[in-house]
């Protein structure tokens, strides 16, 4: 018969098996419980007898794996930190504890959604609610109201979150966070503004939602949201001097004082900034109301 020629193979002994007894195939490793694995690294139950380590995966020298490997943290290549590096390295670059870093970049990013939001949908909100606006006797000014109020109240819940993280986390407030409305107060004038201004040009032209689209993540990185302005001045007091005409980070820097550093914001620069929304609201509603009754036939 033609198998009686062709070679036998046992079946016990399959293509490029090894035992765990520390037979190495090419690119794998295969170790038994008390093998050493890597530079002075021992391999027991954590990882079991016969499974693969790959190559050049050790822990580093002298580190050992075990069922307790830590919370979040597993072996890597060395120089790599699994679980919670990446946070604990950069607040330890800021100085302040892990929960602080967070905290800080919470409230930066609470403040900023909130603009981002506003400035990606104000120009198109009359093309939103234009059989509003063509088809019956609307104030349409008032769209800007509703809209606002909306994305504070998203702000407020997230807000809110901070709060209660804050109290897990740390276990206390500060009290200066009782002064918070009277931070919001001015913000809502100059975002209100803002929304004004923005969906006057975008009735005229669906061009600025498109360019409102560039600019906002550019200017994510233009606002204190991952690090602070006074990191920021210790390396270039030019830099920090620019960032400063920046008014949406000026608001997020006031807040992480009330809310997390537990400081008041200097007298001055906040009814500096009080001035500015102000103006901001006025200067915003005007350009609307000046172009209100064009607004009708052009969207």
């Amino acid at each position: 018969m033609v198998t009686d020629f062709l070679p036998s193979r046992s079946p016990a002994a399959p293509f490029h098996t090894a035992k765990a007894t520390g037979t190495v195939v090419p690119g794998v490793s295969v170790t038994a419980p008390g093998e050493t694995v890597g530079a002075g690294t021992t391999k027991t139950a954590a990882t079991g007898a016969g499974e693969t380590v790959l190559p050049f995966e050790t822990a580093g020298a002298g580190t050992e794996n075990t069922a307790a490997t830590g919370e979040g943290e597993s072996v890597t290549s060395p120089g790599v930190t699994v679980g919670g590096g990446m946070p604990k390295m950069a607040a330890t670059a800021a100085g302040v504890s892990v929960t602080d870093y967070a905290s800080s970049i919470f409230i930066g990013l609470i403040v900023f959604n909130l603009f981002s939001e506003l400035a990606y949908r104000a120009p198109m909100l009359l093309h939103e609610h234009v059989n509003f606006v063509k088809k019956s006797i609307f104030p349409s000014e008032t769209i800007a109201w509703t809209a606002t109020i909306r994305a504070f109240t998203y702000g407020g819940v997230g807000f809110a979150v901070y709060i209660v993280f804050r109290l897990l986390t740390a276990g206390t407030i500060p009290l200066t966070i009782v002064l918070t409305p009277f931070l919001i107060a001015p913000f809502f004038l100059f975002t209100i503004g803002i929304v004004w201004f923005l969906m006057a040009l975008g009735a005229f032209t669906r061009d600025v939602a498109h360019i409102m689209a560039s600019v906002v993540p550019v200017l994510m990185f233009a606002t204190p949201i991952f690090y602070r302005l006074d990191q920021i001045a210790a390396m270039s007091g030019s830099v920090a001097l620019w960032l400063r005409l920046n008014i949406v980070g000026d608001y997020i820097e006031m807040l992480r004082g009330l809310a997390l550093d537990g400081t008041i914001p200097n007298v001055f620069g906040y009814f500096a900034l009080v001035a500015i929304s102000y103006a901001v609201f006025l200067g915003g509603y005007q350009f609307f109301m000046r172009y209100k009754s064009v607004i009708v036939d052009v969207i």
